[in-house]
């Protein structure tokens, strides 16, 4: 059977309800009354999960006012650095969160009694313990302090309109809960009739605050029953306290499923090499050398750089180097002579030849013959053009040839041609269809050609 310690820091906040459900739910208790003087365990071991009630003193309290405390946050931290299942209540949930890096104050808008609502987190639906709760369970709230900051790294899983941090979660394990779910109807008077700050802080009587509290004792036992028994859940599949924990070699866990990181104890990290499995200086199986080849080299059947995927140094003037083996080649390992000084290396389809491909097939990488100088470019929308990623081509507005010559102003006529002049011969650059058409006379058109 697992074993759950318990630990009283007072007796006005025994274990209750919430004994009954983790006893029903299969779990040995060991308690612990610190205010009675019965000592705590130095550490964890043997144990199997902790619980850790409230108590009428201060978070902030010093260790010479409380001294009862300080075994208490001693057994918290080593819960939450072994990761031991932990359910820390009111003030074991603001000494948890005070050992774990976080910090209590005393409460900002005063102390909160009584029953009421809290809210679950966007995180909590994926948390195990939380998961299944409704939206807006009911609790019994009795607390001065409060938790202003939580733990480094914490999950925050409920909160209501008054404190934010009601309940959260430190690492997998360990959670904490500002508010009760422990307390009977006899508990809930004792208190009341004890703290008349709270009371008066909460703007209600002694009989008000007990029968609200009363009346929502159905819900806790149907909503907070079934929690515990999933914490008694995660006691038992947990593994022993952290003292009683396999120590784990270097750079190892303990953790159950948990893959280690880096290499094993007194071996040598592994390079890029050793991790793709295979040995430095011997190529891939099934490839013809170490380096791969880029889109260009593998249509002409040619590695980068050297043969056998080898760059060539700096002292090295680079240059074409033969394929491997293809279409072209003219056997592995066999240099290509340099070009010429002043002139650029010939490329895959110069060595194949350029006029031997069809145009759909051009390598990439190889530039479209450019622009004879005389021909004007093609305008946007002409008879012919394709547009690229744009969609068909748009007519023309009406007009905007108009407005275009206008913002132009007017053209000049062009240097050693008057109005009226005839051309007799064809345009520059013009071909031979053009020159065909010519008349007999030679002249282009019969009248001037507007402009």
């Amino acid at each position: 059977m697992a074993r759950l310690l318990v630990v009283v820091p007072s007796d006005t906040d025994p274990p209750t309800r919430l004994g009954e459900w983790l006893t029903d739910a299969g779990l040995e208790l060991d308690e612990r009354r610190v205010s009675s003087g019965e000592p705590l365990p130095a550490d964890l071991t043997g144990v199997d999960g902790l619980l850790v009630l409230g108590g009428p003193q201060s978070s902030t309290d010093p260790e010479d006012v409380a001294p009862e405390l300080v075994g208490v946050r001693h057994l918290l931290a080593q819960a939450v650095a072994a990761d031991v299942p932990t359910l820390a209540v009111c003030l074991g949930a603001q000494l948890l969160a005070q050992v774990a890096g976080g910090g209590t104050r005393v409460g900002a808008d005063g102390p909160e009694v009584g029953a009421t609502l809290v809210a679950k987190r966007d995180a909590a639906d994926a948390d195990p313990l939380f998961g299944p709760l409704p939206l807006s369970p009911d609790v019994l709230e009795w607390h001065h302090d409060e938790i202003d900051r939580l733990p480094p790294g914490a999950t925050l899983l409920a909160s209501n309109p008054r404190y934010q941090n009601q309940a959260y979660r430190v690492g997998e394990h360990v959670y904490g809960l500002q508010f009760h779910i422990e307390p009977d109807e006899p508990l809930i008077r004792q208190w009341a009739e004890s703290d008349a700050v709270g009371v008066a802080a909460s703007g209600l009587d002694v009989d008000t605050i007990c029968a609200r509290a009363a009346a929502v004792q159905p819900d806790l036992a149907e909503v907070w029953a079934p929690f515990a028994g999933r914490f008694a859940e995660l006691v038992r599949a947990g593994p022993a306290g952290g003292a009683t924990r396999p120590a784990a070699p270097d750079g190892d866990c303990a953790r159950p499923g948990h893959r280690r990181r880096g290499p094993a104890p007194g071996r040598r990290p592994a390079g890029p090499l050793r991790l793709r499995g295979r040995r430095p200086g011997r190529p891939a199986a099934g490839r013809p050398h170490a380096r791969s080849l880029g889109p260009r080299a593998q249509r002409a059947g040619r590695p980068r750089g050297r043969a056998g995927g080898v760059r060539a140094g700096p002292h090295r003037r680079p240059g074409p180097r033969a394929p491997l083996a293809g279409p072209a080649g003219r056997g592995a390992g066999r240099h290509r002579p340099r070009p010429r000084a002043g002139r650029r290396p010939a490329g895959p389809a110069a060595r194949l030849g350029r006029a031997a491909l069809p145009a759909a097939r051009r390598p990439r990488g190889v530039r479209r013959p450019r622009r004879p100088p005389g021909r004007p470019p093609r305008r946007l929308g002409g008879a012919g053009h394709r547009r690229a990623r744009r969609g068909p081509a748009q007519p023309a507005r009406a007009g905007a040839a108009d407005a275009l010559r206008r913002r132009r102003g007017p053209r000049r006529p062009a240097l050693g041609r008057a109005a009226g002049h005839r051309r007799t011969g064809p345009r520059p650059g013009a071909g031979p269809r053009a020159q065909a058409r010519l008349p007999a006379g030679g002249a282009v058109g019969g009248r001037p050609r507007p402009r």
